[in-house]
C-alpha cells in the first residue's frame, strides 16, 4: 500500500510518497508478471508471486518531509482546479520545448538508494548515481540507447515476438 502522508522510519528519518511511485509500482508489477510467465519452472519453481514493492522519498526531518509533501499537495490541487490550473499552465509553467539551459542541466544529478528485505530477513542495499540531469539529459540518453538496442540487437533480446514489455524484461 502506498502511504500518502509523511511517515517516520526506524532510523529517525521521514518518508513521503515519491510523485512517480504509482507509475513505477505498475512497471515493477508488470515486469514481475512477465518474468513469472517466461521462467523455466522445471527445476526451480517461481517464488516471486509474493513480491511487494514500495517507493518513497526519504527526508532527514519531519519538517522537511512535511514541507515537501505540503507543496506537492498544494501544487496538485492548484493544477487540477480549472480556475487556478489554466493560468498556471499558461503563464507560469514552461511551454513545450522550453526546458532548462545547459548550465542548469550540467549541475543536475540523481542518487537512488534502494533497500530490500526478503521474507527470511535477508537485507540488501544498492546505490545508483546518475551524473547528469535526470529530468532531461539522462532520460534522452536512455531513450536513445534503448532505441539502438531494439534496432541493432533485436536478435539478442531475451523475449522474441510482439507485445508490451518493460525495459527490465524486454532488453
Amino acid at each position: 500500500p502506498l502511504t500518502v502522508q509523511p511517515s517516520p522510519r526506524k532510523d529517525g528519518r521521514w518518508t513521503m510518497p515519491f510523485f512517480m511511485a504509482a507509475v513505477n509500482c505498475e512497471v515493477v508489477k508488470r515486469s514481475n508478471a512477465l518474468l513469472m510467465n517466461n521462467m523455466d519452472t522445471s527445476d526451480n519453481p517461481p517464488t516471486r508471486k509474493d513480491l511487494e514493492y514500495q517507493e518513497y522519498w526519504v527526508h532527514p526531518t519531519f519538517k522537511e518531509a512535511f514541507g515537501n509533501w505540503f507543496r506537492l499537495v498544494i501544487a496538485a490541487t492548484a493544477l487540477s482546479n480549472p480556475l487556478s490550473g489554466t493560468p498556471i499552465r499558461k503563464y507560469v509553467l514552461p511551454k513545450p520545448g522550453q526546458g532548462p539551459d545547459d548550465k542548469s542541466m550540467s549541475k543536475g544529478y540523481l542518487l537512488v538508494n534502494a533497500f530490500g528485505e526478503s521474507k527470511n530477513g535477508t537485507k540488501v542495499q544498492s546505490s545508483f548515481y546518475f551524473p547528469n540531469d535526470p529530468g532531461y539529459a539522462d532520460t534522452a540518453r536512455m531513450v536513445v540507447e534503448s532505441g539502438l538496442c531494439l534496432a541493432l540487437d533485436a536478435d539478442k533480446l531475451p523475449i522474441q515476438g510482439g507485445g508490451f514489455f518493460t525495459p527490465s524484461i524486454g532488453m
